[in-house]
């Protein structure tokens, strides 16, 4: 394991605890320890096993506990119940242009879209035009970014 996994995962779940409409300053917390841990230059699991983690700023207590549960386990329970409630693969539509997280939350609750396949469809057959503030424009950039991380998955396939 390396910093950069862990700092994905705090990552990760900042993003979806954003989806969720968990209040601002717990998402920071997630987003900042991300940061910091991603910039370090020491070994995370060194600084674990030195009871060192709260040097990291942004980790708190309960970041810490899942960090060292994540180090120890391979796993962050608290990360598990949040995919249980929010899909994982909403991390993959926030990776299109003009989404965010508001637009994928949105097209989650008002559309069911739950991955970029869910995505592509409802751009297609005319769902995401019928929510506020989503226009023609939209819808387009929205495939075009598709098409995109579409055409990326399909050049990293063939290499």
């Amino acid at each position: 394991m390396n910093n950069s996994q862990v700092a994905q995962l705090l990552h990760n779940m900042g993003t979806l605890l954003e989806i969720k409409g968990e209040i601002f300053f717990k998402i920071r917390a997630y987003f900042k320890a991300a940061e910091n841990i991603s910039s370090l230059s020491e070994d995370l699991q060194a600084m674990s096993d030195e009871g060192r983690l709260p040097e990291i700023p942004g980790v708190g207590k309960a970041i810490q506990e899942k960090i060292t549960e994540y180090l120890v386990t391979g796993k962050m329970s608290a990360y598990e119940k949040l995919t249980q409630e929010i899909p994982e693969t909403l991390l993959d539509i926030i990776r299109v242009p003009f989404v965010g997280t508001k637009k994928a939350k949105l097209f989650y609750e008002k559309c069911g879209v739950t991955d970029l396949a869910g995505l592509k469809r409802a751009a297609q057959n005319g769902e995401l035009l019928k929510l506020e503030g989503i226009r023609e424009k939209t819808v387009q950039n929205i495939l075009d970014g598709v098409a995109l991380i579409e055409q990326r998955a399909l050049d990293h396939e063939n290499c």
